[in-house]
């Protein structure tokens, strides 16, 4: 299994699109089906304004449907950290990760703050899909989390880390280097 992670407007689900013959599980649309059924989340972005009892339900709810459902050649595309409502909460904390057989690489999609601020304001310009714009420390600090909840992922899941930076213009680039991970 392959646990794919980024920051908002990182381009990870763009990358992840282009990868063919794999199984894609986005653990957001996972959650916000949730959500939407027993909740009434309006949106992906509401899931993150959840009470936090709330939120951890669907996490956990979520985190069962994956497990029953990917395997060792599932692509699981997440975020690391979610910024909530309460503060920051790991997309994927123990109780979830622990859940995750086969975990053989955790791969981190970045890319430069200025090219997220673009994508991201292109993305809601366009009417696809409006994130918070993160300021640059706010950004610095999410990236911090991010890097570390990576690290601490693989130690509990022996998982290989690659890191692959999606910078604007090399798309191709990005997934030949995401295919290269799959393959090895």
């Amino acid at each position: 299994m392959f646990i794919v992670v980024g920051l908002s407007g990182a381009g990870k689900s763009t990358v992840i699109s282009k990868i063919k013959d794999i199984d894609v599980i986005n653990y957001g649309d996972v959650m916000f089906e949730i959500g939407k059924d027993k909740y009434g989340v309006k949106s992906r972005d509401d899931l993150r304004k959840l009470k936090r009892e709330i939120f951890i339900k669907i996490q956990n709810d979520a985190a069962k449907l994956i497990s029953a459902r990917a395997d060792k050649k599932t692509i699981i595309d997440t975020h690391a950290v979610v910024f909530t409502v309460d503060g920051y909460i790991p997309g994927l904390p123990y109780r979830i990760i622990k859940e995750f057989n086969d975990v053989s690489h955790i791969i981190l999609i970045t890319a430069p703050y200025d090219e997220i601020i673009k994508r991201c304001n292109k993305d809601k310009n366009a009417g696809i899909r409006e994130r918070k714009i993160l300021s640059k420390k706010e950004f610095d600090k999410h990236s911090e989390i991010t890097f570390n909840l990576v690290a601490a992922y693989s130690f509990f899941t022996g998982a290989h880390v690659v890191i692959i930076e999606n910078k604007e213009g090399k798309l191709n680039e990005t997934v030949e280097r995401l295919k290269n991970v799959i393959k090895s």
